[in-house]
């Protein structure tokens, strides 16, 4: 297969997403420049339009590796067969209905060959929903340990790994509905890797009210095992870490359709300062080079609410 690609991106899909979010998320890794990369698609018993377009997608592009799953056991398992694929030197997570900037995988990877202290890479991003562009995240240049309390302090389909800290190692921990990010970032921070958030807008993150209807409360109680699991390796459980590690079931309490209300009306402010003109449509992002000032952090969509 030749020489093995600088960044292997992996991404699983099964079919959920709307077929062109999933064309989007795609075509945004395929523009890439600067970098050699591979796209490792996981298509997790993905089938219809979705199964058709990944297969006629991998069998024009050489730079695409499909595995079809036919059984689906979670995305942590399907993103661990991806790694088992992948040949990069970096691997970068990708989620099947967000967009990346073009230069996204040539800044992170020109960052991780700059900083060899750091294992992982993350950014800034911008919120999208079905109207386009509606707010964005700011997140914590150097997440520390207390950063892990509110709420996972990295955008994890945002973020680039570096192969070697998961060679010889448990990747992604399957058996939980959600949070193997949360679960993954708290791990790999108690064994003394390091993370930055490059704080550049290089990322579309997709928020929209479907993000919180998945959340039952089987998957809110595997995040509170998991934060109370995590706050403890990390040494922050007490005197008030036990406080968030309730807050899954507290927001479980709420109605979804609200939470995301209270959350937009929130950032709507922060989402299109005077200097950007209007809203690019979500197809076509101008991506910032620079978040604005004073927006504050927002949630992560595996530990909010």
């Amino acid at each position: 297969m030749g020489n093995p690609p600088v960044v292997s991106v992996i991404m699983s899909t099964c079919g959920r997403q709307k077929p062109e979010y999933l064309k989007t998320a795609v075509e945004s890794v395929l523009k890439q420049e600067g970098v050699d990369f591979e796209l490792v698609l996981c298509s997790d018993n993905a089938s219809g339009e979705h199964a058709a377009f990944l297969h006629k997608l991998a069998g024009s592009d050489g730079r695409v590796q499909l595995i079809d799953n036919p059984e689906s056991r979670g995305l942590a398992h399907a993103l661990n067969l991806c790694i088992g694929r992948a040949r990069g030197r970096y691997l970068a997570r990708m989620d099947d209905d967000d967009i990346c900037a073009p230069d996204r995988l040539k800044i992170q990877s020109e960052y991780l060959e700059e900083h060899p202290g750091i294992a992982y890479v993350g950014c800034n991003a911008e919120l999208i929903d079905e109207n386009g562009v509606w707010g964005h995240r700011e997140l914590p240049e150097e997440p520390g340990e207390k950063d892990f309390l509110k709420f996972l302090p990295y955008i994890h389909p945002s973020v680039m790994f570096r192969r070697e800290i998961f060679d010889g190692h448990e990747v992604y921990r399957t058996g939980t509905r959600r949070g193997e990010d949360y679960e993954l970032f708290m791990r790999l921070h108690a064994a003394g890797y390091r993370g930055r958030n490059i704080q550049r807008v290089l990322f579309s993150y997709r928020e929209d009210r479907n993000s919180y209807k998945r959340r039952g409360p089987g998957s809110r109680l595997d995040e509170v095992k998991i934060r109370y699991d995590g706050f403890r390796t990390l040494g922050v459980l007490l005197p008030w870490g036990w406080l968030y590690v309730l807050r899954p079931v507290a927001a479980g309490c709420m109605p979804g359709a609200l939470i995301h209300g209270v959350k937009k009306l929130r950032c709507r402010s922060a989402a299109v300062p005077e200097k950007w003109e209007e809203q690019p449509p979500q197809s076509d992002l101008k991506w910032r080079k620079a978040v604005p000032q004073g927006t504050g952090n927002e949630k992560n969509r595996t530990a909010e609410g």
